[in-house]
């Protein structure tokens, strides 16, 4: 199975979207194969106060973003099974763990991944939502970025689980190549492949990351453009 996860943040009244795909070991069709992965990666609240799950993916990204930056809603969905899909909406409250004077929308920590085959190019993920400590002179990092940046980019790059109760399903990142579809007078699209199967012959599996040692910009997330 392929699934695609969406993570929809708000920072400085801009919205900010980050995707991910992973592939699962299921066999045949699951309702909870969506709902399994974000569990599996801590994208959700739990506990009082409600807090990410230690140690997972959605902890990580709470503690590399700025206390302005709101979560809004994470979605996954089975890219190709509809009704598997699950969408988790965070309640009013839910913010990024760096507090301090937040940069402006288009500064983003970048993140890249290795390449596990020569067809496909390597994974990039930019997060906004930067605190203005996180960097140095130059544009460099500073060391609590790093260290923060980097538990993203380990969570980024490990396989995952969930048990229901009765099996596990295991997940695996993976980066994946569309395909590209050209129109005279059109916008080029790449989209998934219409099967399974064609796609999965265009995945680069287990990719490891890392971030980037120098802050990024992105003109997509300039004041009014990201909402």
């Amino acid at each position: 199975m392929l699934y695609e996860l969406v993570l929809n943040l708000q920072y400085l009244e801009q919205r900010f979207v980050n995707r991910w795909n992973y592939v699962s070991d299921e066999s045949g069709v699951s309702a909870l194969g969506a709902f399994g992965l974000i569990q599996a990666l801590g994208l959700f609240v739990e506990g009082d106060p409600e807090a990410f799950p230690v140690g997972t993916l959605g902890a990580a990204i709470q503690a590399l973003l700025n206390e302005q930056t709101i979560f809004i809603q994470t979605y996954c969905k089975n890219v190709y099974e509809p009704l598997d899909f699950y969408d988790y909406a965070f309640v009013d409250g839910i913010v990024g763990g760096v507090a301090g004077i937040g940069l402006s929308p288009v500064m983003a920590i970048g993140l890249t991944s290795t390449r596990t085959r020569t067809d496909i190019r390597r994974g990039q993920k930019r997060f906004g939502g930067i605190d203005g400590d996180f960097v140095v002179n130059g544009g460099q990092l500073s060391a609590g970025a790093l260290t923060a940046a980097n538990a993203v980019a380990d969570r980024m790059s490990e396989d995952v689980s969930f048990n229901n109760g009765v099996s596990t399903v295991n997940y695996t990142p993976v980066v994946v190549g569309k395909e590209k579809i050209v129109v005279v007078d059109e916008p080029t699209e790449y989209r998934y492949y219409e099967t399974l199967a064609e796609q999965m012959d265009h995945v680069a599996l287990a990719p490891v990351w890392s971030p980037k040692v120098t802050i990024r910009t992105q003109g997509s997330r300039q004041y009014l453009r990201g909402q």
